[in-house]
């Protein structure tokens, strides 16, 4: 599979990712670069056999958009609670608070009708943990300050898949400051120019946006200028970001990304 959208970098999308395809002409030297980045993984006795297609690029991508409110999935019943029984409502933003070290935050979860609800391995981004079903049949994530922070991603969330929609459900931090979120994914097939950003997870801290033909680039959250309005450092899919190359860095070792924005200018943004 190349590397337009992973399960090492987003969760609980694997059947929406699709093979990627290459543009040609002009681009047989990403091709070269892409094989020779991967070469330790296809090893000549290890049964495996590496496939390009060449054709012009068409293929879906996964993108994904924000959900803050508790009451935004259809037929769940979403409640925020700490050690405490006190229930806490996030605000339009999905903004908590500031939370002391060992906070409890309880993610109560109750579907009606076909759902899977699940949590990703941590070590193995690729396995499904079915989540413990409570006598209700409910389901409880929980999650504990610690210094500061919250679990690091995938820990600090619970994906439900319902019929046509996959969610992930969690809670993030950004400078102390702890969020609510929701997270849903769709795939879409257009052909996403230079600088459009596919996806942006809040939940991971990072984002994925269109670059070269077999290569889209990361960005960081903390690389992202402050919100006022949402009070928060974000992307959506579909802006357009601005960046020189000089502000890429190079990245190698076991991540489906080849490329680091360190600095880029959002153009669908109001600075």
């Amino acid at each position: 599979m190349l590397p337009r959208s992973t399960l090492s970098s987003v969760p609980s999308i694997s059947k929406y990712s699709k093979p990627s395809t290459l543009l040609i002409g002009g681009f047989f030297i990403d091709i070269l670069a892409y094989l020779w980045y991967y070469r330790p993984r296809f090893k000549p006795n290890d049964g495996l056999s590496l496939k390009i297609q060449i054709s012009i690029r068409s293929k879906e991508f996964l993108m994904n958009k924000f959900l803050f409110s508790i009451s935004a999935i259809p037929n769940a019943t979403i409640s925020i609670f700490d050690q405490y029984g006190q229930i806490i409502t996030p605000a339009d933003n999905g903004y908590i608070g500031v939370l002391k070290d060992d906070t409890e935050l309880n993610i109560h979860l109750k579907v009606e009708g076909d759902h899977t609800c699940y949590t990703l391995d941590q070590n193995n981004k690729e396995v499904r943990i079915p989540k413990a079903v409570n006598k209700d049949g409910s389901f409880t994530k929980k999650l504990t300050v610690t210094k500061g922070q919250i679990a690091r991603w995938p820990s600090n969330m619970v994906c439900l898949e319902v019929p046509g929609h996959t969610y992930n459900i969690g809670v993030f931090n950004q400078n102390g400051r702890f969020f609510f979120v929701i997270e849903e994914y769709f795939s879409s097939a257009e052909n996403l120019p230079e600088g459009m950003v596919i996806w942006f997870s809040l939940l991971h801290g990072i984002g994925s946006v269109a670059y070269k033909p077999l290569f889209d680039a990361r960005i960081h959250w903390k690389t992202l200028r402050f919100n006022q309005k949402m009070g928060m450092r974000f992307l959506q899919s579909y802006d357009l970001l601005q960046f020189d190359e000089k502000d890429l860095i190079l990245l190698d070792g076991d991540t489906s990304f080849r490329y680091e924005i360190k600095k880029a200018v959002n153009l669908s943004q109001p600075h």
